[in-house]
């Protein structure tokens, strides 16, 4: 295994009580599993160590909330990803969603960026005001990824932390070959190594696999562009 840790920006943004935080701390640790504290203090950087193909990433997830930061200072950090979250059961957080991707997707050059859409507090069931459809559709009208969560009962945490790895290293390739000139392969394939935190090897591996007998290049579908 090689020695050198690459480290990549993720910036995870939303509105107020969306649940970065307990997103961000569930991708090291399962402490914040079941709880949406809206007294849960606000890390601004979460580390997290992945070993993906003998390559070891550290991925750092910067989280900034919409209401002390403005859209332009949001634009101009850099990073790899934006991970884009909202509540399903707040329609305001999902509407100030859309502005945020229109402008990014205005704005940035997306190339190289993986760009990730997710709805959380599917557990709500009963106070839902945002259907998987809207923001389905949001996501695909803007070269957005799309996966809806809830980190209140864990669902689709893993993917989506794996999810957020294989879109940067798929665009990275994809930028790679068109500079080489050779033609854009949609998977470089990947064997999963490791993973620091409470998350097991096993785990991880099993998410890859699932993913990669999909075909779909639709935006639910995190193994291809």
């Amino acid at each position: 295994m090689t020695s050198t840790r690459e480290r990549v920006s993720v910036l995870v943004v939303g509105c107020t009580d969306v649940g970065k935080s307990s997103l961000t701390n569930q991708f090291s640790t399962s402490e914040y599993i079941c709880t949406y504290d809206c007294s849960l203090e606000e890390k601004n950087e979460t580390s997290v160590t992945v070993v993906l193909n003998e390559e070891e990433y550290d991925l750092l997830f910067i989280e900034k909330t919409v209401a002390t930061e403005t859209v332009t200072s949001l634009l101009n950090l850099s990073v790899a990803s934006y991970v884009v979250v909202y509540s399903v059961v707040d329609r305001t957080s999902f509407q100030w969603a859309k502005n945020f991707i229109s402008q990014v997707v205005k704005c940035v050059d997306t190339m190289n960026k993986a760009l990730i859409l997710v709805g959380n507090k599917t557990d709500l069931v009963r106070l839902r005001k945002v259907s998987p459809e809207e923001g389905r559709s949001v996501a695909a009208s803007h070269g957005f990824k799309f996966i809806e969560i809830s980190t209140g009962i864990n669902h689709n945490v893993d993917e989506l932390l794996v999810g957020i790895l294989n879109q940067i290293r798929l665009k990275r390739h994809r930028v790679e070959e068109m500079k080489s000139g050779a033609v854009v392969s949609e998977n470089p394939g990947g064997r999963f190594v490791g993973c620091t935190g409470w998350r097991t090897k096993s785990i991880i591996k099993r998410i890859l696999r699932r993913s990669r007998v999909r075909r779909s290049s639709s935006c639910d579908n995190f193994n291809t562009l």
